[in-house]
């Protein structure tokens, strides 16, 4: 692996690369995003803290009334199948020359995180994030795959915490090592030299 993980990492911008979808063509979206600080309390996150590149299926023509926009990544109906409560954007593959899809989340002073929880779209599975990374101010500390939302899946959660009560309520919720390794990407868990 290429970065290091931290336990509570703390910092001002938090960014969220999404790196690849379950193999939709045009559309990469997301049911919910919740970030919990170092108290195991969810962030309350304003309009004008995050935003998106881009901001969701509304820079399309034809879209701009589709209900699917960026404050609902993050309005705690997360578990909702109604396509009204998620974010869905265009997909932009990520290249040399451009970053792909993007999402940014800013405080005014450095925010501390414990764990994300993340809900993957459901509406149309293979629209929903595969591989994602996480950097804050510019230093890459996570980076993973999602879980298929299919047939109303729960919520997936990663972890930056070495509290014992919120790893045992969130073991259920992480995910499982058998399931990297039947992805077809690359290998992420470094096992050392044989």
């Amino acid at each position: 692996q290429e970065y290091h993980t931290p336990l509570r990492p703390s910092g001002f911008i938090w960014k969220f690369r999404l790196l690849s979808n379950w193999g939709d063509a045009h559309y990469v979206g997301m049911d919910g995003l919740e970030m919990v600080d170092e108290h195991d309390r969810q962030m309350l996150l304003l309009d004008g803290q995050y935003h998106a590149h881009p901001s969701s299926l509304a820079v399309l023509p034809d879209c701009q009334n589709d209900p699917r926009t960026l404050d609902k990544l993050f309005n705690g109906k997360d578990a909702s199948r109604d396509p009204a409560n998620s974010w869905l954007t265009p997909l932009i593959r990520s290249s040399a020359k451009r970053e792909g899809n993007v999402v940014y989340v800013v405080f005014d002073r450095p925010a501390t995180l414990s764990m994300l929880r993340l809900h993957n779209y459901s509406k149309t599975p293979s629209r929903g994030v595969r591989e994602f990374e996480l950097s804050v101010d510019d230093t890459i500390i996570y980076r993973g795959h999602m879980i298929p939302n299919e047939g109303g899946r729960r919520r997936q959660s990663v972890l930056f915490t070495d509290d014992r009560k919120v790893l045992q309520r969130e073991k259920d919720y992480v995910l499982p090592l058998r399931f990297l390794e039947a992805c077809e990407a690359p290998k992420l868990v470094d096992v050392g030299a044989p």
